[in-house]
């Protein structure tokens, strides 16, 4: 539960920081998708590492090394996994999309 917790705030604030700079941008004259590109090459870095910072913090509770890091074991392993499965880009109407059962071509999602 802590390391849910802990992802859900990563994201929460990797989302915040993307918006306040697209508004940011908005403010100074930009076109939406135009700060939107802006913002996400600029703060990607920022983000990925963040990422990689706790990604690196959880390796020695995942190895496992000391006295009674079995307990916490699970929790730096979903950790570690987590920012992979939360960041990935969903397929949207392009290549590798599958539609849905039970509806048709015609019906949209």
């Amino acid at each position: 539960m802590i390391g849910m917790i802990m992802l859900v705030g990563l994201v929460t604030k990797n989302a915040i920081l993307l918006v306040d700079f697209t508004n940011t941008l908005r403010k100074r004259g930009l076109a939406v998708k135009d700060a939107l590109v802006r913002a996400g090459s600029v703060r990607l870095r920022p983000i990925l590492m963040t990422i990689v910072a706790m990604v690196m913090a959880m390796m020695p509770l995942a190895a496992g090394l000391s006295t009674g890091s079995e307990m916490r074991r699970g929790m730096s392993v979903a950790l570690i996994g987590g920012p992979y499965i939360l960041h990935r880009p969903y397929p949207v109407r392009g290549a590798g999309y599958i539609q849905p059962v039970g509806v048709t071509k015609g019906q949209g999602v």
